[in-house]
């Protein structure tokens, strides 16, 4: 089967998206029988799939990739089907073409408050992926409902293919030295994730001036519309904004911290949770749907928006080992379920099934 992907998100430095487009093509790598010509932000080191760029030198040249380029580009690789890690599929395709695109989250439309309004205007813009598009990949059941929450004309194409965590943190030696080097030296509880309004850090920054003598830790990049609340944020000495960080420092902090503490008020899957929870820190989450499919009764959860409610479980962590420990192993014993060779095989049934469905009636 040759594939052609599109992951403009894919990059060496990768948030969400290109975490979920990196991880699955090498797990589909590694499972074979997909050839892959792959359109990314950066290209990776993957045996068995070529790297073309999803994205030119300028702002007009990427225009122009995504508009024309990349649909003159998979003309010529004649590939059987293209699949894209977002519901952006890119202009000028052959009109034949069998398409599969994944839907992430519908946050533009459910929490629009929380986007720039460029990014809201440009979410919009591609919605018309999810229409062109022979197949639809749900990253959870949330989703999937959301999906069908704003068209429901296009719920029989979509299926539920789970993320999952990553799958070389557990092998990193622990290091607590690294985390010495940090100048963590007193309890501390980490948020992971890129700096936006959804992410809710106002919300764990209010949290934390309840439980004293504990510091925060957060690593991802900066995002949109939080500068007020950075700027809040490094004022307050109990509070660490490492920004990106890599994978032998994310597990040392996963595994030196007190608990991981995630009160997103949306997400669509929420893929930081799942790493936490497989290197047993125990986690403490919003209580929002897609925390519940996900983590089941992994962790502690509180009310959307209770400060107070998430200082509470913080608390109860750090005054007992014992619930520490119970909270670590069901963190375990959950992240386990999900692997990235079993979301690359459901994947690669949804592209065979594409192409059988398109065999069967060719005028779809």
């Amino acid at each position: 089967m040759k594939v052609a992907v599109f992951a403009r998100g894919l990059t060496r430095r990768p948030t969400g998206r290109g975490v979920y487009a990196a991880e699955m093509i090498r797990a589909l790598a590694a499972m074979g029988g997909v050839e892959m010509d792959v359109f990314a932000g950066e290209p990776l080191d993957v045996p068995g799939c070529r790297f073309w760029p999803a994205q030119g030198r300028t702002a007009a040249g990427s225009a122009w990739r995504v508009l024309r380029g990349i649909g003159r580009d998979v003309r010529a690789l004649a590939p059987d089907l293209l699949w894209s890690a977002t519901h952006f599929l890119p202009r000028g395709l052959p009109r034949r073409l069998p398409a599969v695109a994944t839907l992430l989250d519908v946050v533009w439309r459910d929490h629009p408050e929380t986007m720039s309004r460029g990014r809201r205007w440009a979410a919009s813009w591609v919605e018309e992926g999810l229409s062109r598009a022979d197949r639809i990949v749900c990253i959870s059941h949330f989703t999937r409902d959301r999906l069908a929450a704003h068209w429901p004309r296009l719920l029989s194409r979509a299926e539920v293919v789970h993320l999952a965590p990553n799958p070389r943190l557990p092998a990193l030696p622990a290091d607590p030295a690294l985390v010495a080097r940090l100048g963590l030296d007193r309890p501390f509880v980490i948020n992971v994730g890129t700096l936006e309004p959804r992410k809710n850090l106002a919300l764990l920054l209010d949290a934390m001036k309840l439980v004293p003598g504990v510091l925060l830790v957060h690593c991802g990049p900066a995002g949109w519309g939080v500068e007020p609340l950075s700027a809040r944020a490094r004022r307050n000495p109990d509070v660490r904004l490492l920004g990106w960080v890599g994978e032998p420092t994310l597990a040392a902090l996963y595994r030196a911290a007190v608990a991981a503490v995630f009160p997103s008020i949306y997400e669509g899957f929420d893929l930081p949770t799942l790493d936490a929870a497989s290197l047993g820190c125990p986690l403490v989450v919003s209580d929002i749907p897609v925390h519940r499919e996900v983590l089941g009764d992994a962790p502690m959860y509180f009310p959307l928006g209770r400060a107070d409610e998430a200082a509470r479980g913080l608390r109860d962590l750090l005054e007992s080992p014992e619930k520490r420990q119970d909270l670590s192993g069901a963190a375990r014993v959950r992240a386990a379920a999900f692997t990235w060779e079993a979301s690359a095989r459901r994947l690669r049934e949804n592209f065979a099934d594409v192409l059988a469905r398109r065999t069967i009636a060719p005028d779809l």
